[in-house]
């Protein structure tokens, strides 16, 4: 479980949220896993791009199932089902998604990954994702990183800019 609190005014890139998640390890490179995020409100991109086709994401709540496969030291695909807006959510989607761990020295590491959406139910569409990020690992409690990705979900492209910590 992670909670993410916005000790000022509300931040729109970033808003106050709840992470539930769990993972079963089937075998050495297989493992289940399920996350539920619940947030305060949709994530938004900084400033207004609707005019030039960038848009937020209208979801509050996001659950997900699925599998993960690692293929290797740093390489993992997976496979989710998953719904926005809760259980009886407005869209769903199948989800496959591949990414790398590329590390630069024992502690940073560049991460990158793509993903395909397809829309299963609601009104929204299929969706490709490309990932781009830094990790930094300075002790085995303490892992830190920093996202970017950019999504294009039926024509509209959505900007998003993630940030975690986990300790």
């Amino acid at each position: 479980m992670k909670r993410e609190q916005n000790l000022g005014d509300a931040d729109p890139t970033y808003p106050t949220q709840t992470t539930l998640g769990a993972t079963y390890q089937l075998s050495a490179l297989t493992k289940l896993f399920f996350t539920q995020r619940l947030a305060g409100a949709p994530i938004v991109p900084i400033a207004d791009f609707t005019a030039n086709g960038f848009a937020g994401a209208g979801s509050r709540r996001e659950t997900a199932l699925g599998v993960e496969t690692r293929f290797g030291k740093y390489t993992s695909m997976t496979g989710r089902y998953q719904l926005e807006n809760g259980i009886n959510g407005t869209d769903s989607f199948a989800v496959m998604g591949l990414q790398n761990r590329l590390p630069l020295t024992k502690q940073l590491s560049v991460e990158l990954g793509i993903e395909r959406g397809f829309h299963l139910l609601g009104p929204n569409q299929s969706f490709n994702s490309g990932t781009v990020g830094l990790g930094w690992q300075p002790t085995s409690d303490f892992r830190a990183s920093a996202r970017y990705e950019y999504r294009d979900r039926g024509g509209v492209d959505e900007l998003r800019h993630l940030r975690t910590g986990e300790g």
